[in-house]
């Protein structure tokens, strides 16, 4: 068990939940549904899982003073980007810290800006996923079971029927149109991609050496300079030559011996405004408010208002209102993937200061 650890990935701008998330204050440092921010949230859900030693965290190195805040003084366990480079750098960056420290390390490697409701049915499915990914070269990836067609997100094939021990996982899948996500629902076998990996780091490092070589020089570069006085210099030289690309394009992808286990636990990636609205508790009429609002005759809306701040409106029905000291925005639900869209358009205006 001493060698179990997690990772969580708390880079990021957060511009899909705008104007409430910025580039300083993206969504994963936000108390989003509760009172915790979703690091937070993220972290502690690990409790009698993992002793908190063991769970590190990968950001930007802007970010180390947010994560304090909320875990006081991390030391090694906060492992500092340079810049963003999605996250299959991000990911072998990490590893090469645990393997330095452990050889034999196993990780969870999770994302930092979900929202899980069960969380002790998270813990033993991620339990199972620590038990599968024992085994050397195998990487677990953690699906969701689908609720409804969704088209956004990527899926995994299961290469069998679903069973709650672990299957071997046949193929990942792109962003279904509503056709092929209805027939993938109707036919079973397919799983909600989350994004959520566990395997031992250095099979995760062996895996990126045999698909992505020019990275993996890279990173064995800074790997050799942890703990010596040129770590930071060989860092900021190096990272800059990774390949900026996700963990499931460079890596999952193309992996050898890959097991999904289902998740069952309530899951929401909090991708947006409508998504936000699904998990913050709602009234009698379908409305998700937080802060100071005043609404008449609306249904299904989803209401932020910043402190000293008030909405107040009336005979809506799926609309989106978010109020800050410098934005509001105001858009149907439906549309909330335009966030970024919008805010593209204020920075093509000289609205630097939005971002």
């Amino acid at each position: 068990m001493n060698n179990r650890h997690a990772v969580i990935m708390a880079g990021g701008a957060g511009t899909r939940l705008w104007p409430l998330g910025r580039r300083e204050r993206p969504k994963q440092f936000l108390p989003l549904v509760d009172e915790r921010s979703l690091l937070k949230a993220s972290a502690e859900r690990l409790d009698g899982l993992l002793p908190s030693d063991q769970v590190h965290i990968v950001a930007g190195s802007d970010q180390r003073e947010a994560a304090e805040k909320a875990f006081g003084a991390m030391g090694d366990r906060f492992i500092a980007e340079p810049e963003g480079r999605n996250t299959a750098p991000c990911i072998g960056l990490a590893c090469q810290w645990l393997v330095h420290h452990d050889p034999s390390a196993i990780v969870a490697i999770l994302p930092a800006d979900h929202w899980i409701t069960d969380e002790p049915i998270f813990r033993s499915t991620l339990e199972r996923a620590f038990e599968l990914a024992a085994v050397s070269g195998r990487i677990v990836t953690i699906g969701i079971v689908p609720t409804h067609p969704s088209t956004g997100y990527g899926y995994l094939q299961l290469d069998g029927e679903e069973d709650d021990r672990g299957v071997p996982l046949r193929a990942f899948i792109e962003k279904p149109g509503a056709i092929q996500a209805t027939q993938m629902l109707t036919a079973g076998g397919y799983l909600w991609n989350a994004g959520m990996f566990v395997a031992r780091a250095q099979t995760l490092l062996d895996e990126i050496q045999r698909q992505m070589p020019t990275t993996s020089q890279a990173l064995s570069a800074i790997g050799a300079a942890i703990n010596t006085t040129e770590y930071e210099a060989v860092l900021e030289q190096e990272y800059g030559n990774c390949q900026a690309i996700s963990i499931d394009y460079g890596v999952m992808e193309n992996a050898q011996d890959v097991w999904a286990v289902p998740g069952r636990f309530g899951w929401s990636d909090v991708g947006s405004w409508d998504a936000l609205g699904d998990v913050r508790p709602r009234d009698t009429h379908g409305n998700s408010t937080k802060g100071e609002a005043a609404l008449i005759d609306c249904t299904n809306c989803v209401v932020d208002a910043a402190p000293g701040i008030t909405v107040a409106a009336a005979d809506l029905e799926g609309y989106v209102i978010s109020a800050t000291k410098d934005a509001v925005l105001v858009l149907p639900r439906r549309s909330s993937q335009r966030v970024k869209e919008l805010l593209s358009a204020l920075i093509n205006e000289g609205r630097e200061d939005l971002k």
